[in-house]
């Protein structure tokens, strides 16, 4: 069965498999190096935010370049996520904290494609 683990901006991204998405919720927070040396992590209130990551092997060029304008903007987006704890979309505004760009290569049938896309979200504002 196949669900829908990502939409960018209402372009819905194909499943990727073998362990390359993720989404999970984590605590808005700064790590600080005390001038004593020790670590410290100053947690937001309220400060949770939803992360997600996502690689795809091989990618057309039509939606490939679709989903790169929507990354390279620099400005937050609408986005859907399927979170690790459960099994409907998210809906919120996220931007891109890294972008892997992906490299032009071909199939063994001589077909284009885009090479190894990945990148990572996080929302923009904290959800509790």
């Amino acid at each position: 069965m196949s669900m829908i683990q990502l939409i960018l901006d209402g372009e819905e991204l194909p499943q990727s498999t073998k362990d390359r998405y993720s989404c999970w919720e984590e605590e808005l927070s700064v790590s600080l190096t005390m001038a004593a040396g020790n670590m410290v992590k100053e947690v937001k209130d309220p400060g949770k935010v939803w992360r997600a990551t996502y690689t795809y092997d091989y990618m057309g060029n039509e939606k490939c370049r679709k989903v790169l304008e929507i990354l390279r903007r620099g400005t937050a987006f609408n986005a859907a996520v399927l979170p690790d704890n459960g099994d409907q979309l998210i809906t919120s505004r996220f931007f891109c904290t890294s972008l892997t760009p992906p490299t032009y290569a071909f199939s063994r049938n001589g077909t284009p494609y885009w090479h190894n896309l990945s990148f990572e979200l996080r929302e923009v504002e904290p959800h509790a």
